[in-house]
């Protein structure tokens, strides 16, 4: 736990993982010790006055922790501070520890309200060795991240994982080298992007992500390793119509894992990695001109799911690699089996069943049904 005007130690990862999709989000620096203390500073904190390394003379006004628009986070803050938080805990090999600040020990992180540049909600200082600054937090005090409460699904939530991802040795996808193909440069692929749409920065979500999402996962579990033990047996993801959803899925381990739609609605769910599902509630990227709707329930890579189950509407259920049950459910239903020996069940409804490689069970349920077979061109 590192003093006022010191940090942790902070290491070099190295800059090249070989992978574009993670070498666009990484910053090549990372904490040393996987458990990681944060603090809420109140007005009696002590800050370090190094010019370089802090924050500079507590003369200057306009310096962070010197200005007279500081003040700490609300016990509501803290509260969504510590949930966006633990879900990056929930995908990498990292802990946080809340620490109280004292004049001689604060956390490695630290966050409060300042004022900032108009146009910006908060930033990160970047991790640099022996700075002391590495790894804070500012928000805006003048911004929605101090008028309304940092609830998931909102950008202010969505703002506080951003700002996280800094703390831990993430970029931006858009800046320095290399970047992400403009195409994967959305904030439904990496929270650290600026673009609901690709291309465009202007554009927001009517949904916010709620965890880390595909890419951010990958760069993150690069940079700390994974966690192993979240979600690492056989797990049931239900998803209804009561909520709206924007989340990708870690799944550590388990060999009989399911995604199921207890919901009325057509939906589409792609059970292969690193690829977005339309389950339940729309969310849309809009712009001034556009307005699409986005996958908006992501299966992290390196994840097995190996069953899904459809709701009542006419879904379209796409198997992976593995054995796969697949199950429409109600509605006119498009199964596709993939790769592996898969189980396919159209229930109520015309529903078309495409059988891959392996050995395929396919079962029509009631209703008029198309069966295909297209390992063997039928």
């Amino acid at each position: 736990m590192p003093a006022p005007s010191t940090s942790s130690k902070i290491i070099s990862t190295g800059s090249s993982s070989g992978n574009n999709l993670i070498d666009s989000l990484i910053l090549g620096v990372r904490w040393a010790d996987g458990l990681i203390t944060y603090s809420f500073p109140d007005a009696n904190a002590y800050w370090s006055t190094d010019p370089i390394k802090g924050y500079g003379p507590n003369t200057n006004p306009e310096g962070e922790p010197w200005s007279s628009s500081f003040a700490p986070l609300s016990s509501s803050d803290q509260t969504y501070f510590n949930k966006a938080l633990q879900q990056w805990a929930n995908v990498a090999n990292i802990q946080f520890k809340l620490v109280p600040e004292t004049s001689s020990d604060v956390g490695d992180i630290r966050v409060a309200y300042t004022a900032i540049d108009p146009g910006a909600q908060a930033y990160t200082y970047t991790l640099q060795d022996g700075y002391a600054k590495s790894g804070d937090i500012w928000v805006g005090i003048n911004t929605t991240n101090a008028t309304e409460d940092w609830i998931p699904g909102t950008y202010p939530f969505l703002a506080i994982m951003h700002e996280i991802g800094h703390a831990l040795g993430l970029k931006h996808p858009f800046e320095g080298s290399p970047t992400l193909p403009v195409s994967s440069d959305t904030i439904s692929e990496t929270i650290m992007s600026y673009s609901a749409i690709a291309g465009n920065q202007n554009s927001f979500l009517t949904f916010y992500p709620t965890t880390p999402m595909p890419l951010d996962i990958l760069a993150i579990q690069y940079v700390y390793g994974k966690n192993t033990t979240y979600h690492n047996s056989d797990d049931n993801y239900l998803f209804d119509d009561s909520q709206t959803y924007h989340e990708t899925i870690w799944d550590s381990e388990g060999v009989n894992d399911t995604i199921t739609y207890a919901g009325n609605q057509d939906s589409t769910i792609d059970l292969r990695e690193g690829m977005g599902s339309k389950i339940g509630n729309s969310v849309f990227a809009e712009s001034t001109t556009t307005k699409n709707r986005i996958p908006n329930i992501w299966i992290a890579y390196d994840v097995t799911i190996e069953n899904a189950y459809g709701g009542s509407g006419s879904d379209v259920i796409i198997g992976n690699d593995a054995d796969n049950t697949l199950n429409g459910g109600g509605g006119d239903d498009d199964l596709d089996g993939g790769e592996g020996s898969d189980m396919l069940w159209g229930g109520n409804g015309n529903d078309i069943l495409r059988a891959g490689y392996g050995n395929d069970v396919l079962n029509g349920g009631t209703g008029n049904d198309t069966f295909g077979f297209y390992a063997l061109g039928v």
